[in-house]
């Protein structure tokens, strides 16, 4: 289990930038669970060549751009069930660009329906 608070900046893109246009990224589904008594996501990851991994996250809003995040990884079957659990799916392809400065940004391409862009990055 990780837990860290985390400070990030999103930005919407009108496009993937054309120096990530043809990275190979990451291929995630990300499910929204709403219980009775607690809210997570849980999330598959598939990276080239086919690694899976599977996890489930709480994230608690502190202020504007920072949150408490913990992050538990969990199996496959404890996956599948909770994903019938959920009230939202959002699928998406992850690209990782390295900044010169030792940050990194994370590109997110949001598949249909969304169709949206979003580059977010930590900041210490």
């Amino acid at each position: 289990m990780k837990e860290q608070l985390e400070t990030e900046r999103r930005f919407l893109l009108k496009q993937v930038p054309w120096v990530y246009a043809q990275a190979r990224g990451l291929n995630i589904a990300q499910y929204y669970v709403e219980l009775v008594d607690e809210r997570f996501r849980v999330r598959e990851t598939y990276e080239h060549p086919g690694k899976m991994s599977y996890d489930k996250t709480y994230k608690e809003t502190i202020s504007k751009g920072v949150n408490k995040e913990r992050i538990i990884d969990i199996d496959q079957d404890l996956f599948q069930s909770l994903a019938r659990q959920a009230t939202r799916l959002i699928t998406k392809q992850r690209i990782l660009a390295p900044h010169a400065d030792g940050l990194k940004w994370e590109i997110d391409l949001l598949l249909p329906p969304k169709k949206l862009v979003i580059a977010e990055i930590e900041v210490p």
